[in-house]
């Protein structure tokens, strides 16, 4: 039983794009606007290892090899940051989910803890400061950015 369960869950945004599209960037921007807070799945799996936790070897081994971390190492990290956090409702995670089996193992194992909400996908630099722009300028609450970004 998670310390959320008699409470509304918490709501995720998945921040997606390839690399240096300004996924952190955007992630911590909004987070400032909309008072979400923001994770970033490198920077845990890179806290994972400075902290020396359970998944440092797993975590050394694929950064390595050049290979993606385990879906349920990077979602055992999110959902401890995620459900440690008292002070927020809703995050922006950004970098994750890397590929299909990323999000199917993120539906098997969070999927009854959190209200997935939406992914914003930044595709360039134009793009990103168009969503900047329109986030800060002419969007005046979430409803609207959940409307215009949504994907079905």
């Amino acid at each position: 039983m998670n310390k959320f369960s008699n409470l509304r869950k918490p709501s995720v945004y998945f921040i997606l794009g390839g690399p240096g599209s300004g996924k952190g960037t955007q992630g911590e921007l909004l987070s400032k606007n909309l008072k979400f807070t923001h994770l970033s799945a490198g920077q845990l799996l890179r806290d994972a290892i400075t902290s020396n936790s359970e998944h440092k070897s797993t975590i050394e081994d694929c950064i390595n090899n050049g290979v993606i971390v385990p879906s349920h190492v990077t979602i055992n990290l999110l959902d401890k940051a995620i459900f440690e956090s008292l002070s927020f409702e809703s995050f922006l995670i950004d970098g994750f989910p890397r590929n299909y089996e990323n999000m199917q193992s993120w539906i098997e194992l969070m999927d009854h803890k959190i209200n997935f909400k939406s992914v914003i996908h930044i595709l360039c630099s134009r793009v990103k400061n168009v969503f900047l722009f329109a986030v800060i300028y002419d969007l005046k609450n979430i409803r609207e950015i959940k409307n215009k970004w949504k994907i079905r």
